[in-house]
């Protein structure tokens, strides 16, 4: 009877120390790690995240020696995909020599790899130095997410918006206008209305990204939005 209660607790030892790794809590801690670094992409990442068009999850979690080891789980959208594929193989050369630095756009909407973990008191501690596999995912989407912050803001002469700008956005454009110092207040005003007619609060989002990198400004990837911004001012008596 001794050996027998001995088996069983020696098996409620293995039982919880094996599956330690894998609460919903634990889980959750996961989820709420990989999203600060999945967010710290273009505001185009975070676009798609807000529509739920992306989702993480958790699976196969193990225990091996003093670590926890799940597999990530990560669901793009199609869509998005296919918009950055598209213009890399118009861009033939651009494709060659990202994937030579070791960049690529995913070709797969489902993607998996491993994320390695331990335990201390409970919380997560990543450990995932030598992750090579989770270090290109994060190169690749930070990759797709820039690209298709720089197409997206794109606008023509034909470009209308039907989204209303939140007070907030309306307040903090016509604020940087009067602070440029070339405007008055009423043409500030002015300028406002026919951005807003254009482009939606998504894309201005984009153009206030991409002001902040100097590569995809040397690009040219705000030309068509310079323009535009000019005609504007020309129209409102900049």
């Amino acid at each position: 009877m001794l050996r027998f209660l001995t088996f069983v607790i020696f098996l409620s030892f293995v039982s919880s120390h094996v599956f330690a790794c894998d609460t919903a809590e634990i889980k959750q801690q996961l989820s709420q790690l990989e999203s600060q670094t999945l967010l710290k992409n273009a505001p185009t990442f975070r676009h798609a995240w807000d529509d739920g068009a992306i989702k993480l999850d958790w699976t196969s979690i193990r225990q091996e020696n003093d670590r926890c080891i799940a597999q990530m789980n990560l669901s793009l959208p199609e869509a998005d995909l296919q918009q950055a594929l598209q213009y890399m193989e118009q861009n033939a050369a651009k494709r060659i020599l990202l994937a030579a630095q070791g960049y690529a756009v995913p070709d797969q909407t489902k993607q998996s790899v491993e994320f390695a973990y331990q335990l201390a008191n409970g919380k997560v501690m990543p450990y995932n130095e030598g992750n090579l596999s989770l270090r290109q995912l994060h190169n690749n989407l930070e990759y797709t997410y820039q690209l298709l912050a720089q197409i997206r803001i794109n606008v023509s002469a034909q470009t209308s918006n039907t989204t209303a700008w939140p007070a907030e956005l309306k307040a903090s454009e016509k604020s940087s206008c009067v602070a440029s110092g070339k405007s008055s207040a009423t043409a500030c005003d002015c300028r406002v209305v026919e951005l807003e007619k254009v482009i939606s609060p998504r894309q201005k989002e984009l153009v206030d990204f991409i002001r902040s990198q100097p590569y995809a400004m040397a690009a040219g990837s705000m030309d068509s939005f310079v323009s535009l911004s000019k005609q504007i001012d020309s129209r409102c008596g900049q």
